[in-house]
């Protein structure tokens, strides 16, 4: 929901901006994959987690980016300032305490709903 709420803010402020969005998600891609695959090799062998971990972590990995590419458009809501210090941090977000998002919550701007990214 975050991820398309973010692309329609940018679509809706400056259109020609974001007819780039998806040159620079084919751009990311690859290197994301890349640097998820040599990250969690250690985890996955160590904690026999499954491959939902790597696509959870490109998702959130190409979030970040996105929203650090058209910060100049829109302010990053959710993946820069919440889902990056976590990883940074060497944690990883695992579920949402607070009420499930609903698909109505992706366009506009109105704030996440209220809780807490869950860390592992």
């Amino acid at each position: 929901m975050t991820k398309n709420r973010h692309a329609d803010v940018v679509n809706r402020l400056n259109w020609d901006r974001c007819q780039g969005w998806n040159t620079v998600c084919t751009l990311l891609r690859p290197e994301i994959a890349q640097i998820i695959e040599t990250s969690v090799v250690r985890v996955r062998e160590a904690y026999m987690v499954t491959t939902a971990l790597q696509t959870s972590m490109s998702w959130d990995m190409l979030g970040i980016l996105l929203e650090r590419e058209f910060d100049d458009v829109t302010p990053p809501a959710f993946y820069l300032p919440i889902l990056f210090p976590i990883y940074q941090a060497g944690h990883l977000p695992c579920g949402w305490t607070g009420p499930k998002p609903d698909t109505d919550w992706s366009p506009g701007s109105a704030p996440l709903p209220g809780g807490d990214v869950v860390i592992y």
